[in-house]
């Protein structure tokens, strides 16, 4: 049986050389990979072991024009000023050329780090399923490009896919249901967990509650006996959600705690939510975590990216189902 291959890199303070952790789950295979970005590629060291010494430059052994009151001070002192000129650029050549040797000697052993790790990371993921990879937003922008010459695994994209969302699911304590944008799994996930709902609001722009929502929203209330509260609103601005979307569900800083499941991928929506509230980011944007976060809302915060991050290692492989 094939399966999908998540390969996760994150940000780990000493870390060190970069190295794949598998973590064997359900149905899938997830691999993290930590990594340090105190350097240009995580991992490298420079000609004295530390990331110190990986600056350009930093293990030259020329010598420095003497000075002070010693006698090759004074001679040096007493020189021409020509030929001091001609004395530092030859230095300056020797120390350009010494400097462009470590230059590629960094970027060979970057390339030998990068080539190792990319083979490890296929030997883990194996040849049958799909592998796709998720960075830290920080580490997209840091990691150098040579490393995508070396893995080129695409994009995880199917965050709103049911198994993810069911994923996060797991989070959502409380029976006040409140669902921001829509997602095709949706319809599924509520029946599957209609059991725990004691009220369910649906916050949604107005083009995206067609005929079937609202076919299945009766068909909820029959089957269920549960009336789905649905709130559009007309997107007007270039951030609907973060506008006219916040607009529409203000009502959700009254009441008790709610199990907030947010599909809008908007990273700068902060909605009052009451505190307590469980907010289940299925977009996994971490600038919308730092913002709950600073807000200090007593909201607890859950998205696939931190699932990820903590997942506990249970063996060296997959584990089907």
């Amino acid at each position: 049986m094939s399966m999908d291959t998540i390969v996760f890199f994150y940000k780990k303070r000493g870390a060190g050389r970069p190295w794949a952790e598998p973590v064997g789950l359900k149905t899938y295979m997830l691999i993290r990979v930590p990594m340090d970005m105190g350097e240009e590629w995580p991992g490298r060291k420079g000609c004295g072991g530390t990331a110190e010494d990986s600056r350009p430059g930093a293990c030259r052994s020329l010598e420095e024009p003497p000075g002070g009151r010693s006698i090759f001070g004074r001679l040096w002192a007493a020189l021409p000023h020509p030929l001091r000129k001609l004395w530092q650029r030859r230095r300056d050549r020797v120390r350009q050329r010494q400097e462009e040797r470590e230059a590629l000697e960094r970027e060979a052993l970057m390339r030998e780090s990068m080539e190792g790790l990319s083979r490890e990371i296929a030997e883990l993921a194996g040849e049958d399923g799909n592998c796709y990879a998720v960075y830290e937003d920080s580490l997209e922008r840091k990691v150098s490009p040579l490393w995508k010459e070396y893995f080129q695994a695409p994009r995880f994209q199917g965050y709103t896919r049911r198994f993810w969302v069911e994923l996060l699911m797991e989070e959502a304590v409380w029976p006040r249901f409140v669902v921001l944008g829509t997602a095709e799994c949706l319809p599924e996930v509520m029946e599957k967990y209609a059991h725990r709902m004691k009220s369910l609001s649906w916050i949604l722009p107005e083009g995206s509650c067609d005929l079937a929502l609202q076919d299945f929203v009766e068909d909820f209330y029959l089957e269920y006996g549960l009336a789905v509260t649905i709130k559009t609103f007309h997107p007007v601005s270039s951030a609907p959600w973060r506008r006219e979307g916040a607009l529409a569900a203000g009502f959700l800083a009254g009441g008790p705690p709610a199990s907030i499941l947010d599909f809008t991928g908007e990273p700068c929506l902060l909605l009052p939510a009451a505190e307590g509230s469980v907010w289940l980011d299925m977009m996994s944007m971490e600038e919308k975590k730092r913002r709950i976060e600073a807000k200090g809302a007593g909201i607890a915060y859950f998205s696939l990216k931190e699932k990820w991050r903590r997942a506990q290692k249970r063996c060296s492989g997959p584990v089907l189902p």
